[in-house]
């Protein structure tokens, strides 16, 4: 009994025994080599040795190209490199700059792209097709860009969203010819010229039957007079009678109908032409009435192809006219030709108090707040720590000082 005990005991021992235990026990006959194949799974590609491939655009005060710096900005703020030997300085540059050092990263010559469709275009396609590590500037935050896209932290920037610009009240008025000339060549007013064609067309008929009514009566002031010059003169005795100073009278019967059925229409044609060019001329006086978004009914109103600008206003059924760059914008609002801008307020307040001091004012309130971040391709390993890093600089007040800079000082 004890023996098959003591058996049972060892033939539990060997069965129960770890397989790693079985080297501190000599193994008599052939060893079965473990055929089980290794793989090796790949760790994330962060690049933590490369420099950080940044793409960015032109947009005063986020982005400031040192060679078109008529305010010397750059002068006294950090300058990055951009391709083509570009440098460029403002708030996002030195956004930048601050987290290259919390990162421990350098920062690449960084890309030009002209539209927020275009950066977006760049960063698909997740952390292994994207052409960028990331974007940065004054790229809202949407939930059609989350599909595509990665955000960092809402960025916190002084009065982000949309807002108008107008021409400033002293700019508003411009001369009386070029009011007239404004308003005669209003979509409203064109849209009567059609109208007054055929009137001149009914004139020149009724020119025609009154000389043939009229050059058969004697003492009438078409008698023998030939086709071409009575037909003239019966034309200049219609367009008189019309505004109420004929010279002649006619003699006949149906010129004196012809006569009291003009007086009333041409007292019509008259208002209404006078009415048209009176309301042109009164909304170019009062164009700095624009206050909102109501207000932009019936206007020439310019926006940035691509940008939260146009879907907006596309949203309230304001069809806008629109430029590449909101730079291109700017003078065609300041000569006239068009009533407003509907843009990014920091970048729009940023040029009403430097270059467009005096010429340009924004007006109301936001149209509709917006929040700023920094773009990544879906998945980036940097988003972390970049996330990181901006909450420390809003703890340390690197944020506020950077908005104070930029977006408060005049």
């Amino acid at each position: 009994m004890k023996k098959l005990c003591l058996l049972l005991l060892l033939v539990l021992v060997f069965v129960c025994i770890p397989r790693s235990a079985y080297a501190a026990f000599p193994v008599y006959g052939p060893v079965v080599p473990d055929t089980t194949p290794v793989v090796e799974t790949p760790q994330s590609q962060d690049p933590t040795g490369k420099s950080l491939r940044v793409v960015t655009r032109v947009v005063q005060p986020f982005v400031v190209d040192k060679s078109d710096d008529p305010n010397h900005l750059c002068a006294d703020s950090p300058v990055m490199p951009g391709e083509g030997n570009k440098q460029f300085c403002g708030y996002s540059q030195e956004l930048l700059q601050i987290l290259a050092q919390k990162l421990d990263r350098k920062v690449g010559p960084q890309a030009l792209d002209n539209s927020a469709d275009d950066i977006v275009e760049d960063l698909k396609g997740g952390t292994a097709n994207a052409k960028y590590d990331m974007a940065i500037g004054n790229m809202s935050i949407t939930s059609k860009r989350l599909k595509d896209i990665d955000f960092s932290v809402p960025i916190p920037i002084t009065n982000s969203g949309i807002q108008i610009m107008t021409r400033a009240p002293e700019n508003s008025r411009p001369h009386f010819f070029s009011s007239a000339w404004a308003a005669l060549n209003s979509d409203t007013a064109k849209q009567l010229y059609p109208f007054f064609g055929l009137i001149v067309l009914l004139m020149m008929a009724t020119a025609v039957v009154v000389y043939f009514a009229e050059r058969r009566h004697k003492k009438s002031f078409l008698e023998g007079e030939s086709w071409v010059k009575g037909i003239a003169e019966a034309f200049w005795w219609i367009l008189t009678t019309i505004f109420g100073q004929e010279e002649a009278h006619p003699r006949g019967l149906l010129s004196r109908v012809l006569a009291f059925l003009w007086i009333p229409f041409g007292v019509i044609c008259v208002s209404l032409f006078t009415a048209t060019v009176t309301a042109s001329l009164t909304a170019q006086q009062i164009q700095n009435t624009i206050q909102g978004i109501d207000d932009l009914q019936d206007k020439k109103v310019l926006t940035v192809s691509g940008s939260t600008s146009k879907k907006y206003l596309d949203e309230h059924g304001i069809k806008p006219h629109l430029v590449s760059t909101i730079g291109d914008a700017y003078p065609l609002l300041e000569k006239g030709d068009a009533d407003a801008i509907v843009y990014d307020a920091p970048a729009l307040q940023y040029y009403a108090d430097h270059e467009g001091k005096e010429k340009v004012v924004t007006v109301g309130k936001l149209l509709k707040r917006e929040s700023y971040g920094l773009a990544f391709p879906i998945g980036s390993p940097l988003r972390e720590p970049v996330n990181r890093a901006l909450l420390e600089m809003q703890d340390e007040g690197s944020m506020d000082r950077l908005n104070q800079k930029w977006f408060e000082e005049k």
